[in-house]
């Protein structure tokens, strides 16, 4: 399965009478291979990030592009941003689901412990990759089933 997760946000600030805005778009692709589900319904899958993409515009205008995806070259200010990005699409993570769709547990190898631990520009990386991280942003993304039979007409 693929997931695509995106984000984007505008922050407004201001300073004696001066307002200034920062925009900011950002996004991941991911993919999903199923591993196994055990008789219980648990679905066992590895997950990899295939892309990710970001976008800032400043507020003096500027704006700064970095996509993964992309043949080019980074420019100069997103080049830590490649570096880290290049790190995490080598990665593959371990996810434990319930037939609800609710993340059971996340299994993180050593070498992405060693990675997240290692890299500044990866730091916010950790809190998002793990049980807690990862459930709240794909229960916002992909919701989770309910736990009774539903009927036409429910909601």
């Amino acid at each position: 399965m693929n997931v695509r997760l995106t984000q984007a946000t505008r922050t407004q600030t201001t300073v004696k009478d001066a307002v200034t805005s920062v925009q900011i778009e950002s996004g991941f692709d991911l993919q999903w291979a199923v591993e196994r589900v055990d008789a219980d319904g648990t679905m066992r899958l590895t997950q990899a990030f295939t892309r990710l993409w970001l976008k800032t515009v400043s507020p003096d205008g500027k704006s700064s592009a970095y996509d993964s995806a992309s043949r080019d070259e980074p420019a100069a200010d997103a080049q830590a941003i490649a570096d880290a990005v290049r790190t995490l699409l080598r990665i593959r993570i371990g996810l434990s689901l319930s037939p609800r769709g609710e993340i059971l547990d996340v299994q993180r190898s050593a070498e992405l412990e060693s990675l997240l631990g290692n890299l500044p520009t990866l730091a916010g990386w950790k809190a998002l990759l793990t049980k807690e991280g990862m459930s709240q942003t794909l229960q916002q993304a992909l919701g989770t089933l309910p736990e009774t039979p539903v009927t036409i007409g429910d909601r």
